[in-house]
């Protein structure tokens, strides 16, 4: 019931109790957080804060640990990958890249699994953030050739990108 959002205050509540939050502490209040305010903005906007907040002490990170500016979401839960997808395209907006350098304009790209440790073997990372990014945002995003679980934004498509700065306008303005 936490990771649907039925619990969400409960999740926030143990969040704040904890010494040291773990990945699944956070992943939950994430989680519950995202899920209790469906498309609400200011639901958005606090689970990107939460996430990050995670980020920031070391508990989650959407950054590779093999290869430099790559996004592995391949075994993050739909919603906190979705999260980390937001967390991305913002910094790459706000010119703020992985450890703090200049994101620039390089491509990105998203590694988001093949389904592999989903229930059935079935992707569910992949065609979330594909919606996201196309039905919600209008960016183009392709997927990598022959089944390899990553998906390819340009980069020359992302700093200029008017969906996404009104995307984070419409969240600044709903939080404020």
């Amino acid at each position: 019931a936490c990771l649907r959002g039925a619990l969400w205050q409960s999740s926030l509540e143990l969040l704040s109790l904890s010494a040291n939050p773990d990945e699944l502490t956070f992943g939950c209040a994430a989680l519950a957080l995202a899920a209790q305010g469906g498309p609400s903005a200011t639901a958005q906007a606090q689970a990107i804060a939460l996430y990050r907040e995670a980020c920031d002490r070391g508990v989650l990170s959407h950054w590779s640990t093999s290869h430099a500016g790559v996004v592995d979401l391949h075994r993050l839960p739909v919603e906190v990958a979705k999260l980390a997808v937001c967390t991305v395209l913002l910094d790459t907006l706000t010119g703020v890249g992985p450890s703090g350098s200049s994101a620039g304009a390089g491509d990105l790209k998203i590694v988001v699994g093949r389904g592999n440790h989903s229930e059935g073997g079935l992707a569910k990372v992949g065609p979330a953030v594909v919606e996201f990014l196309r039905d919600e945002l209008g960016l183009p995003v392709r997927q990598a050739p022959h089944g390899a679980g990553a998906l390819h934004i340009p980069g020359a498509l992302l700093v200029p990108f008017e969906g996404l700065r009104s995307w984070m306008n419409d969240r600044r303005n709903d939080c404020e």
